[in-house]
């Protein structure tokens, strides 16, 4: 009803609608219907990028949700490509502990992408990074 709500009133333009899209496709996730949630989370991928400036936390928030999908459905070369999307928006968002806390998980993830894939030296640069920033 709330997503049917914004879109009646606003349009299908609603910057709301992308945080409710991510939330929607972490249900997803949770209930391990990652086909769904892949869905969800680029819907709310592309109507960040449609609604919202590209130094958002919400493009930030859906690269990472479309990352996890892809880890979980073991997709690792998607996946990576997806952090470092993350990553390259958390590079443009004003530097501050919250944004600093993204990125230091962010490395982690990439490290761990990394580790699965047995790119050893990038996985240990990329935990390198992520205990840096912590």
């Amino acid at each position: 009803k709330t997503i049917a709500r914004l879109v009646i009133s606003n349009g299908d333009k609603d910057p709301t609608l992308v945080e409710i899209y991510i939330d929607y496709g972490k249900l997803y996730i949770q209930t391990q219907k990652y086909d769904k949630a892949l869905q969800k989370c680029m819907q709310a991928l592309q109507l960040a990028k449609t609604v919202l400036p590209e130094t958002h936390l919400q493009h930030f928030r859906a690269y990472n949700k479309v990352a996890t999908v892809y880890d979980l459905e073991q997709e690792h070369s998607l996946a990576l490509q997806y952090y470092m999307m993350a990553l390259g928006v958390m590079k443009k968002v004003r530097e501050t502990s919250e944004s600093l806390r993204y990125v230091a998980i962010l490395y982690s993830d990439i490290g761990r992408i990394h580790h699965k894939m047995d790119h050893l030296l990038e996985a240990y640069e990329f935990y390198q990074k992520a205990i840096e920033l912590s």
